[in-house]
């Protein structure tokens, strides 16, 4: 057929504001000073921490609060970094990183559609509906927002990639280009996700590049073409970030290895979080299984995704509502390009919607991971078994739903609603007229569509009454967060998406059918952009968590003392750093668990607080897995004392837990020398100004109300081991040339004193080890995460050991001369430093040849950018 072309609708100003003010509404609390929005992967005591390096970062970034520090993925040249230096704040990023992104996802969504042909109303209600989809909202408002950035560059490069089929010459190669370069985009935001997209915008490369054309070899070799510049275009933008992911999460990582002994482990690793396929419903019933593991009132998730057969195992943080609107438009959509006759559509674009079509179902089944076959194909994959989460794969399943849902809008405003048609008279002649002279298949679909209405509410009257049974199976999987409300959430939830599905199925009947035919037709986008916009707006209302940031972040006596040069102690509060082996029992142990959690990943952020106790480390090291081993993971009674020497060789001095501890901790982690004693007893107690929380409220909510009290007669303490060795010291007695086994064998025996000698993984030729004690001292002068400077006084040659973690990017001078960085007690810095006074400085200083060739990719991508915007366009370009 002859496509019209397409309304160009509300103009571009109208359109961003349409999609802008539903999610101004959404986020409205931002605006009130004091709150900021919730992040679980990017709190606000974190963004205060980092920002200090936030000038440096693309050096490298190095994290000391944690562990005994780690490397981390250094700032990428993307937009989220653009987004932090414009915003001038963490509070202010806080507050708005999140909105802005789901309004670059919404805006880049309806640019797409506009270079896909399609009408300008299409454009604003997709907009909407990827913005305010619960995927990207929910991963955003956990402190994932690049995903949503992520997706948003991905439909940015499929829209160049469209718009360069339909010119010719040097602006086709152009766009080709630029949407190689905006690729890279999507790895710099998205990581693994942006690999994942990268594949599909691969694939769809292909697609357009041989469609319309039967294949012919001409095609094929502009298809391979057009790939090779997409693709090298996108490894050149993102060569700093695939650089430091290999780095940081794959090369040294436990278990990365492409070998067929670590396949295993591997599939364990990658595959845990999984969509159980039941749980697919999701899309079209939000809060079937719940939403966030703490949300109220019967909502906390239920499901089976990261389950392991404990409670504690369940895992949530995801939302995958895509609206019962745009599923059901999407799947008219599938219907109509299967029509031949009176079809809305090119033979180009019923192409488009079967290969969308195909993406959405395979990337819905790859999503099930091991409840599924299909994940395993992807697996075998060389270096794709590195990509952990299957259920990643609905980023890009959401992604061809919403182009999906756009050309099912198009196939509706290009039918019935087309200009010049009217309706005629009532509606039981408008629809007796269209059953006449509509297209069989489209006649099939609306009665198909009122079929499964009908099985649906057949569903959920039988779901409704089978709540007894719910309610028995929900305390049969070990789930505790109170049955009977949870069964009639669930419940509730199954009624308003059928209610919203009855709402829905009736406006696209309506306008299928033409009732919205002629001056109506306005009417008619207004309802659906409202139906669209309430139904997605009440089910993300439970992921969007705001919190006032100036109460939760005071500080208190305990606090007070630990912030104070936090570089010359680290804290724990727990046996094991994995924050297992809580130090306070009974009833008490969860909530101080859940207290923990709290100051780690927030105050401590906030204020430089140093912690033993790991917050996230989903890639173990394997230097880690080893001293791990070694160290740090308790099997039996016989081997608390390694505790004790953890801590000693940890710079572990401040320890948390209850007052009444002391004896039986020294008993058991120090019984030799009982070094651990009382330092500052404290209580608990509500913030002021703060309302008691009632019953409902979950423990990880309630701790953030809580502060300490300074109290004698308080059940909590600051414990002090005064065994510990400070962070820096100068030995002149060393073992050397120790391989891997021989260091921890002896990191673990009970004869050998860490406070008299060093074990050095190298060998050293130039001096001598003395067991003689000399006269020496080593002051800590400037601590800053990637510059430490220290100064030393010693009478005789010796070596320096800094309790903080080894890294092959560290640097160190002595008095300005470059000095080989040792490995010392297996996983600490060292290094050999003359007799006599010396300044001694460590920098954190990575590789820089990737990051300039990123660098130089976005000046390339900018100035393509004015290239098409200021050069004279041809007389019939797009």
């Amino acid at each position: 057929m002859n496509v019209s072309k397409p309304d160009p609708g509300p103009g571009t100003g109208l359109g961003i504001l349409a999609i802008a003010a539903p999610i101004a509404l959404l986020f409205a609390a931002v605006f009130r000073p004091e709150m900021v929005l919730f992040s679980n992967d990017g709190t606000l005591g974190a963004l205060f921490s980092q920002g200090a390096q936030a000038h440096e970062a693309f050096s490298g970034l190095w994290k000391p609060l944690n562990w005994v520090g780690e490397v981390a993925p250094s700032a990428q040249t993307n937009l989220t970094l653009a987004l932090f230096l414009a915003l001038q704040s963490a509070v202010a990023f806080s507050k708005f990183y999140v909105p802005l992104s789901l309004l670059f996802l919404g805006v880049s969504a309806a640019w797409f559609c506009r270079r896909a042909g399609l009408g300008g109303k299409t454009a604003i209600l997709v907009g909407i509906a990827a913005a305010l989809n619960s995927n990207p909202v929910s991963y955003a408002c956990w402190g994932l927002a690049p995903k949503a950035l992520t997706q948003g560059f991905a439909l940015l490069a499929l829209g160049l990639l469209l718009q360069s089929a339909r010119e010719g010459g040097w602006r086709t190669w152009v766009r080709v280009a630029l949407a190689g370069l905006t690729v890279g985009c999507c790895v710099t935001e998205g990581a693994d996700v942006g690999a994942i997209f990268s594949l599909l915008v691969a694939a769809f490369t292909v697609v357009i590049s041989t469609a319309g054309s039967a294949g012919t070899s001409r095609s094929w070799v502009s298809g391979i073409l057009r790939l090779g510049l997409v693709a090298g275009c996108a490894g050149w933008l993102a060569s700093h970030s695939l650089s430091t992911l290999v780095g940081t999460q794959i090369v040294g990582v436990s278990g990365m290895s492409q070998t067929r002994e670590s396949e295993a482990q591997r599939w364990q690793f990658a595959s845990a979080i999984s969509l159980p396929p039941v749980e697919s419903l999701r899309i079209i019933v939000p809060g079937l299984f719940g939403y966030r593991m703490d949300s109220p009132d019967g909502g906390a998730y239920w499901g089976a995704v990261g389950f392991d057969g404990t409670a504690k195992g369940r895992w949530s943080g995801a939302g995958e509502y895509a609206g019962i609107l745009v599923v059901l438009v999407a799947s008219y959509a599938a219907a109509t390009s299967l029509r031949k006759k009176q079809s809305p559509y090119s033979e180009q674009e019923r192409r488009m919607v079967w290969f969308w079509t195909a993406v959405a179902a395979g990337s819905l089944a790859l999503s099930w991971g091991h409840f599924a076959p299909f994940y395993r194909i992807f697996f075998t994959i060389p270096y794709l078994s590195t990509i952990r989460i299957p259920s990643k794969f609905l980023h890009v399943m959401h992604l061809a739903l919403w182009v999906v849902f756009a050309y099912g809008l198009e196939a509706i405003a290009r039918g019935s609603l087309a200009s010049g048609k009217e309706r005629l008279g009532g509606w039981k002649e408008q629809f007796a007229t269209w059953r006449k002279t509509a297209a069989s298949g489209e006649v099939n679909w609306v009665f198909g569509a009122l079929g499964c209405f009908a099985i649906a509410a057949v569903g959920t009257l039988n779901y409704a009454g089978s709540a007894s049974e719910l309610k028995t199976y929900l305390r049969g999987i070990e789930f505790h967060m109170g049955p009977p409300a949870t069964a009639e959430f669930s419940i509730g939830e199954v009624w308003k998406a059928l209610g919203f599905f009855a709402l829905s199925l009736g406006l696209v009947a309506g306008m299928i059918t033409g009732f919205f035919n002629g001056t109506r037709a306005r009417i008619g986008w207004m309802l659906l952009g409202a139906v669209l916009v309430v139904d997605l707006y009440r089910a993300n209302t439970p992921w969007v968590k705001h919190y006032d940031w100036v109460t939760r972040y005071q500080s208190n006596p305990v606090l007070d003392l630990l912030k104070d040069k936090p570089w010359e102690q680290r804290v724990t509060a727990f046996l094991d750093p994995h924050r297992q082996g809580p130090l306070v029992g009974g009833d008490a142990a969860l909530s101080w668990t859940y207290l923990q959690k709290e100051w780690l990943e927030n105050q401590f952020q906030y204020f430089n607080i140093q912690s033993l106790d790991i917050s996230q480390m989903p890639r173990v090291p394997e230097l880690e897995t080893a001293y791990f081993g070694a160290l740090g993971l308790m099997e039996n009674q016989s081997n608390l004392p390694l505790v004790g020497r953890l801590w000693q060789l940890t710079n572990t001095r401040y320890i948390l837990g209850s007052k009444d501890v002391v004896d039986q901790l020294n008993g058991m982690v120090d019984p030799v020398q009982k070094r651990i004693r009382l330092k500052m007893p404290f209580g608990l107690g509500l913030k002021p100004g703060v309302p008691p929380p009632d019953a409902s409220t979950a423990t990880a909510d309630v701790v953030q109300l809580l502060t300490a009290t300074a109290s004698e007669a308080g059940p909590f303490a600051v414990l002090e081991f005064t065994g510990t060795l400070p962070r820096t010291k100068f030995y002149t007695d060393w073992q050397a040339g120790l391989d891997d086994a021989q260091t921890l064998q002896r990191l673990r025996a009970p004869d050998w004193d860490p406070t008299r000698q060093v074990l050095v993984s190298e060998k050293l030729a130039a001096a001598t080890p003395s067991p003689t004690a000399a006269s020496s001292e080593a002051t800590i002068t400037r601590y800053a995460p990637k510059h430490i400077t220290v100064k030393t006084r010693s009478s005789a040659a010796g070596l320096l050991l800094l309790n903080d973690r080894w890294h092959p990017d560290w640097k160190v001078t002595v008095d300005g001369q470059a000095t080989p960085l040792l490995r010392a007690n297996f996983l600490m810095r060292g290094v050999s430093v003359p007799a006599g006074e010396h300044t001694v400085e460590y920098r954190f200083d990575p590789p820089h040849q990737a990051l300039w060739a990123s660098l130089s990719a976005v000046m390339a991508a900018l100035l393509l950018v004015g290239i098409l915007v200021l050069a004279p366009k041809a007389p019939h370009a797009d």
